[in-house]
């Protein structure tokens, strides 16, 4: 989970230490619709493997996020 924290940090410019399952789009200020595919491309690029439609739209807060990608790594 720890490399997962990390992308999103760099994603959303904040630190990973400040990550919590509760964050969503409405209370991160970089995460908007842009950083949000630029974080899907970014978990991709960095696992090695593609998103599906329903789990890029699941994907609306930290916890979901952690959950999704680490059943697939």
């Amino acid at each position: 989970m720890e490399q997962i924290d990390e992308v999103m940090a760099q994603v959303f410019n904040i630190k990973a230490s400040d990550l919590n399952d509760d964050i969503n789009m409405d209370n991160v200020a970089y995460w908007d619709s842009l950083r949000n595919m630029e974080l899907i491309a970014a978990l991709e690029s960095k696992f090695g493997f593609e998103l599906t439609f329903e789990e890029i739209t699941e994907m609306i807060t930290v916890g979901k996020v952690r959950e999704i990608v680490s059943k697939k790594i």
